[in-house]
């Protein structure tokens, strides 16, 4: 689901300005803190923005149902593997 179309599957309390990452330049002021939800892409990106924008991490949470692990592609991908469409499955057997 996309945030910008779709509510939240969470409460949210009176006086939370819940935004969508698209419309976070245009609304984003000097808040206390913020909070991002979700450990994607789009919350990724959402945090990356915020850094780019001067909030100091301190002022940031950032909700996450688990850990994610990210790999530098040509780092983990072996050479004779490349650009079969096999990769992962290449390398993990």
């Amino acid at each position: 689901e996309i945030p910008a179309t779709h509510p939240p599957r969470y409460d949210v309390e009176d006086g939370v300005a819940l935004v969508p990452i698209n419309d976070l330049p245009r609304v984003a002021g000097d808040y206390k803190s913020y909070g991002v939800v979700g450990g994607g892409k789009t919350g990724i990106d959402a945090v990356l923005w915020l850094l780019r924008h001067g909030v100091a991490p301190k002022r940031i949470s950032w909700i996450v149902p688990n850990d994610a692990w990210m790999f530098v592609r040509e780092a983990v991908t072996p050479p004779f593997a490349e650009g079969t469409g096999f990769e992962a499955a290449t390398f993990f057997r």
